[in-house]
């Protein structure tokens, strides 16, 4: 009888566990210990705001030095994070971004695959660690979501892209992927409930009135930085070419490139590798076209460059 193979990417997975959670625990004494971020401090004041009644998006100066531009869900979420010490606060959310993007690729890549995936994405999560931003979290709710689709889990992959939207908007791109999947009118009705309770969470401890006039003041801060271009596609082309148009022309042709594929290759929707490349397209568009990218925020798309490459 042959017996199983050995697992030899087995010792280089629990290395890189080691070394993703090594990476948050040195970047919380980094920026937690030896500094005080001001993105963390960002976070845990808007749940504080947010149990005051305080308005989460005007300027707190005596507070930190920026200005939220997250869901009110968000800072309500967050509150876990703003009761402990600020040190210890930011380890565990180091630890959570962390872990959960590895949990993530391993579940997607099983074997040598997510090895090297975990290996190249590393400097890019280490970078957004230090930013201590949450794109390494929203990169994993998107490969869960993706996940969950692939075993059929609707209300799975709807509460990924619900709560991942809830963070940052990117996650909502991942609707597209319940076109390669039946029942899609039962998913729309899941996404469009959780997002209705999430939505209304923040009601648990604010009035309806207080958490409108959040809202108002989070669409208010979103519309001015509409014209920004960030570390998008739209910056390098004003840099490269002086290309000083709004953004949504850019926006629209990179959404338009980013189906035409599923025009094209509907013949192959029922092929996983399609389905997995086309989510790999997700996580570098997210990025690309998005006006409010930041340094932080290629965590994202290098990880859908990893997975198409280890893939491939």
């Amino acid at each position: 009888m042959d017996r199983p193979s050995p697992d030899v990417t087995g010792p280089a997975r629990r290395w890189l566990l080691a070394l993703y959670a090594t990476s948050a625990v040195l970047v919380a004494i980094q920026k937690g210990v030896l500094t005080q971020s001001n993105n963390f401090a960002v976070f845990r004041w808007a749940a504080i705001n947010l149990l005051a009644g305080t308005d989460l998006y005007a300027a707190h100066p005596g507070q930190h030095l920026d200005f939220y531009k997250y869901s009110p869900t968000f800072a309500l979420l967050f509150l876990p994070f703003a009761r402990p010490p600020f040190a210890l606060a930011l380890l565990a959310w180091n630890l959570l971004n962390a872990l959960l993007l590895y949990y993530a690729l391993v579940r997607l890549l099983p074997g040598r695959p997510g090895v090297i995936a975990l290996a190249l994405v590393y400097l890019e999560l280490l970078l957004s660690l230090q930013y201590t931003q949450s794109n390494a979290l929203v990169a994993a709710s998107m490969i869960l979501a993706f996940l969950a689709f692939e075993r059929g889990r609707q209300l799975g992959a709807a509460l990924w892209i619900a709560l991942g939207t809830f963070i940052k908007l990117f996650p909502l791109a991942g609707v597209t992927l319940a076109l390669f999947h039946p029942r899609r009118w039962r998913f729309a009705v899941l996404l469009a409930g959780l997002a209705v309770v999430l939505a209304a969470l923040p009601l648990v401890v604010v009035s309806p009135d207080a958490l409108a006039a959040q809202y108002r003041s989070w669409r208010a801060i979103e519309a001015a930085d509409t014209l920004n271009r960030g570390y998008s596609l739209m910056q390098y082309l004003y840099m490269w070419v002086g290309a000083d148009w709004p953004n949504w022309p850019v926006q629209l042709a990179g959404t338009v490139l980013l189906l035409l594929p599923l025009a094209l290759g509907r013949r192959r929707w029922g092929e996983y590798r399609f389905r997995l490349r086309f989510f790999c397209s997700i996580l570098v568009y997210v990025v690309l076209f998005n006006h409010q990218s930041e340094t932080a925020t290629f965590v994202i798309a290098f990880t859908g460059i990893a997975i198409w490459y280890v893939s491939s």
